[in-house]
């Protein structure tokens, strides 16, 4: 009876004490659309929450640096991509840096309609 006890207000002084990892003032988000060149524009938006001296942003191997930044002015970053695929930006803001990920988002399948010849074979058609 004891031994529960104990485990739980063990589990409870720990859990007390576990904070965050601190990460950077601002708030971090990556946006997609398609391109009409082909490929994927992904942007990298960093909205600091308290001023800072400087931000910095990257997607990849794209860097971009700002100097003094606002509480709520937004900073950004757009890259043009070939393809679809998982993406991370990250912006240091006040000697601190935070993550975004983008998932890919799986294309569309293109609708086809299947018409039979008539000598037995299937051709797919595609509008």
């Amino acid at each position: 009876m004891k031994l529960p006890l104990i485990v739980g207000l063990v589990a409870l002084g720990w859990g007390a004490r576990v904070q965050a990892k601190p990460t950077a003032p601002a708030t971090v988000r990556l946006d997609e659309r398609a391109s009409a060149t082909g490929g994927f524009d992904v942007t990298l938006v960093a909205v600091a929450t308290r001023a800072v001296p400087s931000v910095e942003l990257a997607i990849g191997d794209r860097h971009a640096t700002f100097g003094a930044t606002a509480v709520g002015q937004p900073r950004t970053l757009t890259v043009h991509l070939a393809s679809n695929a998982e993406v991370h930006g990250v912006a240091r803001l006040g000697g601190r840096a935070t993550l975004a990920t983008l998932h890919p988002r799986l294309a569309k399948p293109q609708a086809f309609t299947v018409r039979v010849l008539p000598n037995g074979r299937g051709v797919a058609e595609v509008r």
